[in-house]
């Protein structure tokens, strides 16, 4: 089972708003307190949930891209590039692959739309622009 804000907070004796407060790298926390929470957040291995900040509103640092063919030479350049894109932003890229099948296209767009990447880059064949439009 993976380490919570919770596991921390006890491990500090703090509240879990000072280990949030850490995380987010917000003020109000003494930087000896800080300090202690970033060394047990070390020791127990400790790694933020990306999909519960997804949930609460904040940013993943991921990005969707979704292509029907990572085997073709032109959609590989598209995925080098949106991908050396995002890492100079700190974004992480999320890679997946339709196949050129309609179901799987919706799938996994409903899949990233549904907070689980802050954006989302669409390259399909079959979503019509209305349902595109519907995800703003």
């Amino acid at each position: 089972m993976s380490v919570t804000i919770s596991d921390i907070a006890k491990a500090a004796n703090v509240t879990k708003a000072t280990v949030s407060y850490v995380l987010n790298n917000k003020p109000g926390v003494s930087e000896e307190t800080r300090e202690k929470i970033l060394q047990i957040m070390k020791e127990m291995d400790y790694h933020p949930n990306v999909a519960a900040r997804g949930l609460a509103g904040k940013s993943t640092g991921m990005i969707g891209l979704v292509i029907p063919d990572i085997s073709d030479h032109f959609y590989a350049q598209i995925i080098r590039g949106v991908e050396n894109t995002a890492n100079l932003y700190n974004f992480t890229l999320n890679l997946c692959t339709t196949h050129a099948i309609a179901k799987k296209e919706k799938e996994m767009v409903d899949h990233f739309t549904s907070g689980r990447v802050d954006g989302v880059i669409l390259m399909t064949y079959f979503l019509d622009l209305s349902y595109i439009n519907n995800l703003k």
